[in-house]
């Protein structure tokens, strides 16, 4: 009768998640590029692949992503392609389904809703980036987990062994969620050594053509030296990383998940003799969260640039608690991964390079944000806009210069680039420039007084201040300054 009714609510949730997914899936599609630069790089990619070729859209490239980017963009345009990112996320929806199905557990349904209500879940059902495609490769990763930890079928384990090789065949760093999956089933194979010999082959088979494809493709791996670790120093690193974890689950959400944590380890005998004690598809899914915890707790303090980077993880720690938390604090929980997409609380102000802890206030969330940005970086690059920016800049009819995707700014043809007075600190000597040789890029710098390139808010637990402009604003809000003048431009005397 329990199993009856954790199966009716957890059918409930199911439609209610796969409700969000579509209602942000089918909101977003039709606002351009993801907020992530790395959108950009995509579009260069699918555009070199369509025309018979090959460009990376990042470093490592993303491959398996890229070519199914290049299908849909030449079947229906970048709106598909978003919307094969929904559909990816509903994938990942059922298959979580099946996970928490099969493992049960009182907080089972609340636990599905909190996965899929993450902001990070809602804002990539629509974004041409990899990500959905990698959330779907890790919840098809935990139901066949959990089936193989069940079955003594050997089917399931190459299912399992299959999804981490795609998930790391769509972005490499998935290489450690395929580590966590492979331990933990490893573990539950004791002392079956035949079981436990086939687990290591599957995943080694699956794992090194995964990450051989990668080898070829870069003629080597020297590439993971360039994207492991932040150049950072140490302790803007590890407030970066811890700022980053909180801000995923929301600030409410993370003072939940640390009084389950409180309570686990207040008791922590009693705690672990009820996870042995449990059935193995319970037990599974707890060791694939505490290693794949671990390893991207790792992976984020080297490099916590992207939010992203903990989706596996994070996704992991909701199925287990699914499977063993209470029911009020998963309900509390999702209410609040919910309403972080709408309203967020901030923590935080920037003035140019300058960061300010103004105290908690509320602002609009991370889904209202994160379509803001994307609404005004498409007007941002429509062809009246970047028409105007041109001539402003002093290379008029100038195109857009896509082979150097700038963060903070528009680059056209002719040694030109338009930037917001928010971002002038980048170019001065002084400042956090990200490209150190920038000065020498461009012969005129447009500066205009209203930000043109949106990014980070609530990721940093910042609001996203910005208002509508439209060519007029532009017109006479913008000054054009050579970059021997950066330096003094860029002086606190001149911030107005």
């Amino acid at each position: 009768m329990q199993l009856t009714a954790t199966r009716l609510s957890l059918t409930t949730t199911l439609w209610a998640s796969l409700a969000l997914i579509a209602t942000a899936g089918l909101g977003g599609a039709w606002l351009g590029y993801a907020e992530d630069i790395d959108s950009l790089g995509i579009a260069r990619s699918l555009e070199a692949i369509q025309a018979g070729g090959y460009e990376r859209s990042r470093v490592y490239g993303v491959p398996l992503y890229e070519l199914f980017a290049a299908g849909m963009d030449a079947v229906g345009g970048l709106v598909l392609v978003n919307l094969g990112s929904a559909v990816f996320c509903a994938g990942a929806c059922y298959a979580l389904w099946q996970t928490l199905r099969r493992a049960g557990g009182p907080a089972a349904p609340f636990a599905l809703l909190a996965a899929m209500s993450q902001p990070l879940i809602l804002i990539n059902a629509s974004a041409m980036m990899e990500t959905a495609a990698v959330v779907l490769c890790v919840c098809v990763g935990l139901w066949a987990a959990v089936e193989a930890a069940t079955s003594r079928r050997w089917t399931w384990i190459w299912i399992a062994a299959t999804a981490c090789a795609l998930g790391v065949a769509s972005r490499p760093d998935a290489v450690l969620f395929a580590l966590a999956v492979g331990f933990a089933l490893a573990l539950e194979a004791r002392p079956d050594w035949h079981r436990l010999v086939l687990i290591l082959a599957a995943f080694a088979v699956c794992g090194l053509a995964a990450l051989g494809l990668y080898g070829v493709m870069n003629g080597g791996y020297a590439f993971v030296s360039q994207v492991a670790v932040t150049q950072d120093e140490a302790g803007r690193s590890f407030g970066r990383a811890v700022l980053g974890a909180i801000t995923v689950v929301s600030l409410p959400g993370a003072l939940i998940l640390a009084g389950l944590t409180a309570l686990a380890l207040k008791a922590p005998r009693s705690a672990a003799r009820h996870i042995l004690a449990a059935p193995p598809a319970k037990r599974v899914l707890v060791w694939i969260a505490i290693a794949a915890g671990g390893l991207y707790a790792a992976r984020f303090l080297a490099l916590p640039d992207e939010l992203e980077y903990l989706l596996p993880a994070a996704l992991a720690v909701h199925a287990a608690l699914g499977a063993f938390a209470p029911r009020a604090p998963m309900i509390a929980l999702a209410l609040c991964l919910m309403l972080s997409s709408i309203v967020q609380i901030a923590l935080f102000t920037r003035q140019g390079s300058e960061v300010t802890f103004t105290g908690p206030s509320l602002q609009p969330g991370a889904l209202v944000q994160d379509w803001d940005a994307r609404a005004h970086n498409r007007w941002l690059r429509d062809p009246q806009t970047t028409g105007v920016l041109a001539a402003l800049a002093g290379v008029p009819g100038a195109q857009r210069d896509n082979t150097h995707l700038w963060l903070n700014g528009v680059a056209f043809e002719g040694g030109a680039i338009a930037i917001g007075q928010d971002q002038l600190y980048r170019f001065s000597p002084t400042g956090a420039a990200i490209d150190p040789h920038v000065l020498a890029n461009y012969r005129h710098v447009l500066v205009c007084q209203a930000p043109l390139v949106l990014r980070r808010g609530w990721r940093v637990l910042q609001p996203l201040e910005w208002s509508p402009l439209d060519p007029a604003q532009l017109v006479a809000g913008c000054r054009r300054i050579t970059p021997q003048a950066l330096p003094d431009a860029a002086s606190p005397s001149d911030a107005g």
